[in-house]
């Protein structure tokens, strides 16, 4: 390939692929995402127990017999690769099931979780992006590129293997810096921040580290939802202990073995005290809330804290 990525020259190049394939593609891939979510199949399996139940008590099972048949109504990843193969060949991704242990019947109706798109030449990719202008990028193709990104910090995140040659992985990590400069030329510099961030961390040589940090709740905002900083709300001791020896403790000790990662080492202990220095604080608050009900122990809970304090400071020590 040749010519500057950032020529401001940029003159658009002949489409690649049409808006209606965008958007049958992106259609599809938002119903599989959709049909295969952990909460529809929740709301499945409830809404099947209610059936049954009622289907006892008035011996009629038609409702049954219709969940079973919008089940089977699912996409299967076969589906989407047979009706959009042309459009995944001529931009370089490919598709993957969400069932990583392939041990679904029934071909994969009944998989849990996201579908996956890859990389599968990166350099088709980059010349697809390169045929973008800025000024006429279109809904189909701005969507298209926000759900491949997502995806792709998601499948770092969750799904691909930094602890092998993970072929899904290098071929990304192989073209993300060209990737990264094509999205913010065509002003997409939100959708790929992630993506940049995983590559800052790629070049100090601790990016599985940082991974496993934030699969871990580290670096979350301090005093909102569920983290380390906020499990007194809603814990007991040994929850309490046990959740900031995972999260927290044991992620110290596997970033201590990488002696790249003494900077990241030193950033994650201070977030981990401003954590437990929020949860002391949050003690008052926690008193004055309990103060009339036996059903939470805010006495064990400071213990908790107590001890997590204890076992920060020693690591300074």
């Amino acid at each position: 390939m040749t010519g500057n990525i950032l020529d401001e020259s940029f003159e658009s190049r002949p489409e690649i692929i049409s808006q209606d394939s965008l958007s049958d593609f992106i259609h599809d891939v938002k119903e599989y995402d959709r049909q295969h979510n952990a909460g529809t199949w929740a709301g499945r399996s409830l809404a099947g127990i209610l059936m049954v139940e009622l289907g006892l008590k008035s011996g009629e099972s038609g409702g049954l017999q219709r969940l079973d048949e919008d089940i089977h109504k699912n996409l299967i990843p076969k589906d989407i690769y047979e009706r959009h193969v042309a459009l995944l060949h001529k931009i370089g991704i490919d598709i993957e099931s969400s069932n990583k242990s392939c041990d679904i019947d029934e071909k994969e109706i009944y998989a849990v979780g996201e579908l996956s798109i890859n990389l599968l030449d990166k350099n088709l990719y980059l010349e697809f992006l390169k045929t973008l202008d800025k000024t006429k990028l279109n809904i189909e193709t701005r969507e298209l590129l926000a759900i491949m990104a997502q995806k792709l910090v998601r499948q770092v995140q969750e799904v691909y293997s930094l602890d092998s040659a993970d072929e899904r992985l290098l071929e990304l990590f192989s073209g993300l810096r060209e990737i990264i400069l094509e999205y913010e030329r065509i002003g997409l510099s939100e959708e790929v921040s992630n993506l940049k961030e995983y590559q800052g961390y790629l070049k100090t040589g601790y990016l599985k580290e940082y991974i496993s940090a934030k699969n871990h709740q580290i670096f979350k905002s301090i005093g909102e939802g569920f983290n380390l900083s906020t499990f007194q709300r809603d814990s007991t001791y040994e929850y309490y202990i046990n959740r900031w020896q995972g999260d927290f403790f044991d992620e110290l000790e596997k970033i201590k073995q990488n002696l790249k990662a003494k900077d990241f080492y030193a950033k994650v202990l201070e977030y981990g005290k401003a954590c437990i220095e929020f949860a002391e604080k949050d003690l008052a608050r926690l008193r004055e809330k309990y103060k009339d009900s036996d059903s939470y122990n805010v006495d064990n809970i400071e213990l908790a804290i107590k001890d997590t304090r204890t076992k920060i400071d020693a690591l300074e020590k």
